[in-house]
């Protein structure tokens, strides 16, 4: 069950995309902290108002700005 739904009853690439795997320990990779949160994402697809909604919504906006 997903949501309620049977998960048999999903489109399998929608579901797919639901779903992610977090690692307990962070490996952040070389690149800018935009990379590390972008990672696997089309990053020309996120906005920078995405990108600080999902940085404030992970309490990590006063870390980031004590690093510019």
């Amino acid at each position: 069950m997903f949501s309620g739904v049977n998960i048999k009853e999903l489109d399998p690439r929608w579901y797919k995309n639901q779903i992610a795997l977090v690692a307990q320990e962070p490996i952040l990779f070389a690149g800018s902290i935009r990379d590390n949160i972008c990672y696997g994402l089309d990053q020309n697809l996120i906005s920078e108002e995405d990108l600080n909604l999902a940085c404030a919504q992970a309490n990590a906006l006063s870390f980031l700005d004590d690093k510019t």
